[in-house]
């Protein structure tokens, strides 16, 4: 599993001629460390006696986000997977008509998972961005910049999920299949730059960078 290589060890492997992990991988990665990020800043206020008003809130975010923080790091070994399982179906024999035919269903097969398990990854960033004004609003002052590093993180893994989604689109030749990801695929794009506007203007009240 990529997710329990140690940096130095993971970042080698993505350095390499390796295909995978790849993109999707880190945009997965980076979603863990913008819900990571966000669950420090909640730790860092709970049971603080100098932020009363975020007693009721905060435990609640904090969940959300660890369990967000615990999705990006299966997603991101789910991604690596995913391409593998697209690089085995192609090379899957093709001597026999039978051959030739279950080569062709595990190559659409996989040409699927590989879109849907980014689009997962987008869909989990958005929900951190949405999470993460309330942290701003409540959250221990001192980690405002820690939040801001965390909204970045968090657009950019909703953003290059959202790329992986993108060029895995046209080997998908079931028409329904890739109409419903390519509608979903616009419907995050929108929901992320919304909340991500959002996000930036709580920020911007509490902290000028």
């Amino acid at each position: 599993m990529l997710v329990k290589m140690n940096v130095d060890a993971f970042v080698a492997e993505l350095a390499s001629s390796s295909p995978a992990p790849g993109g999707g991988t880190i945009a997965a990665v980076t979603g863990s460390f913008a819900a990571g990020l966000g669950n420090m800043v909640c730790g860092l206020t709970i049971g603080n006696s100098k932020y009363p008003e975020a007693q009721p809130f905060l435990p609640a975010v904090q969940k959300k986000l660890q369990d967000l923080q615990n999705e990006f790091l299966r997603l991101a070994d789910e991604d690596t997977d995913a391409f593998n399982q697209v690089m085995a179906a192609f090379r899957l024999p093709k001597t026999t008509e039978e051959e030739i035919d279950a080569r062709k269903e595990a190559i659409a097969k996989a040409n699927i998972i590989a879109a849907q398990v980014p689009m997962r990854t987008a869909e989990a960033a958005v929900t951190v961005l949405e999470l993460l004004p309330e942290v701003i609003t409540y959250g221990n002052a001192n980690a405002l910049s820690d939040c801001g590093v965390a909204t970045e993180c968090a657009r950019t893994a909703c953003k290059g999920a959202l790329m992986n989604v993108a060029i895995n689109l046209p080997s998908i030749k079931d028409a329904e299949v890739h109409a419903d990801l390519s509608q979903k695929k616009e419907l995050i794009k929108e929901k992320m730059n919304a909340a991500y506007q959002n996000v930036v203007g709580v920020l911007a009240l509490k902290f000028e960078y």
